[in-house]
């Protein structure tokens, strides 16, 4: 389920990647000026973490080079790759692995992976039942219809419901919509209500598989005063959301709440709207809103403690704590805003690290297994408490996107 709220985009100053002259020296532990900063010393990439009151190096580790492309003349008027009469060669992305987590790579290979994907696949033979309330505008429909598309590509390879119902609305449809939803699933829908719809902002969005679960039906508003870029993420967000459920075979509940809403969140962020965030800041944006949104969830667990400077620390234990706070937390609302950041940027470190196919392997998994930790370890070759430290200098880079 997505709840988003409006936000201000507060862009956040990233952490400069700086290449050290050879006779610089650094040693881990020693003090470092500003969090976030990055140096390269013999081969070795130190990221400048928090530790305490001090900031400091953290241990280091192996800096693989990014591969170079190589610009070649060639005829104006050539084919494929003729641009300019240069052609570009496409090359890989540098290796990429769990030890090797760096920020803009994990970003870029992660994205380039969906994309593939995507591009590759076919949404013939699916089914779509459009139920859209006479308040939508048109051109909002149209923008949603485009992002659905998006998430039914990238899906289609395992997931093609023969039964898809989608119900947009606005403030003035709460009560249509309402009835339609009822229709569908057989029950009402609590989030579905005029206080959470409104002229000012109507973007609460879910999705589920109706009371016989044979059904998929998703339901959003599609109502605000700022379009913004974010909201492009809600479609592809509760589709894939169907596409967890259908590859669990219905018992999905045994997932992390993390894995479960974000994966989802990931899959929504990359297909809805990253080719138009060349900046990031949308990504800054709503993660850091993400952050205030669970502050006080993460003060219950570090008291007069901020997510980003937790973060900042790139301390596994404390990486550890939280991870395991958005599994199968007891107060869903107040930690959703943790599972949303932390889980869209670990599904982010599995796709790039391992793969889409391996992500859809442990959804698969959890038809026939209910241990969620089992099931990771079989699918990513590594068990969820080692994967949750691995992923400490990785947040540690995420904390310098995220505002004050």
């Amino acid at each position: 389920m997505k709840r988003a709220s409006a936000y201000m985009l507060a862009g956040a100053i990233t952490g400069t990647l700086l290449i050290a002259p050879a006779h610089a020296s650094i040693k881990a532990g020693a003090s470092c000026s500003k969090t976030g900063l990055q140096k390269i010393v013999s081969g070795k990439k130190y990221i400048c973490i928090k530790s305490g009151r001090r900031n400091i190096w953290n241990k280091g580790v192996k800096n693989v080079k990014p591969a170079t492309t190589n610009i070649n003349p060639v005829a104006v008027g050539d084919p494929i790759g003729a641009i300019g009469g240069l052609t570009i060669p496409t090359t890989p992305l540098s290796f990429i692995d769990i030890d090797n987590l760096d920020l803009d790579r994990v970003y870029k290979k992660s994205r380039e992976e969906i994309t593939q994907i995507t591009d590759a696949g076919n949404a013939d033979g699916i089914e779509i039942n459009y139920f859209i309330g006479e308040g939508v505008e048109p051109f909002r429909t149209k923008i949603a219809k485009s992002d659905l598309g998006n998430a039914i590509q990238l899906w289609s390879s395992v997931f093609k419901p023969s039964n898809l119902s989608v119900i947009w609305y606005s403030s003035k449809d709460v009560s249509w919509a309402q009835n339609i939803y009822l229709e569908k699933t057989g029950f009402s829908n609590q989030g579905l209500n005029s206080s959470n719809c409104t002229a000012l902002y109507c973007g609460n969005a879910s999705a589920t598989t109706g009371a016989s679960n044979d059904k998929y039906i998703f339901e959003q508003g599609l109502e605000f005063i700022d379009q913004g870029l974010w909201n492009r993420s809600t479609a592809a967000h509760e589709y894939t959301h169907l596409a967890q459920a259908s590859l669990a075979k219905g018992v999905w509940g045994r997932a992390p709440l993390w894995i479960i809403e974000g994966g989802a969140q990931f899959y929504g962020e990359a297909l809805g709207y990253t080719s138009f965030d060349l900046s990031k800041s949308t990504r800054r944006g709503i993660h850091s809103q993400y952050a205030r949104d669970s502050q006080n969830y993460v003060n219950i667990l570090f008291p007069e403690e901020t997510l980003k400077n937790l973060l900042a620390k790139g301390n596994p234990k404390i990486i550890n704590t939280l991870m395991h706070s958005v599994e199968f937390p007891e107060d869903r609302t107040a930690s959703v805003g943790l599972a949303y950041l932390l889980g869209s940027c670990a599904t982010e470190v599995l796709v790039a690290a391992y793969g889409h196919e391996k992500v859809l392997d442990y959804y698969r998994a959890f038809a026939s297994e209910k241990s969620f930790e089992v099931n990771f370890e079989k699918s990513f070759g590594i068990t969820l408490e080692n994967f949750y430290f691995k992923l400490a200098p990785y947040f540690a880079q995420i904390s310098g996107e995220l505002s004050n």
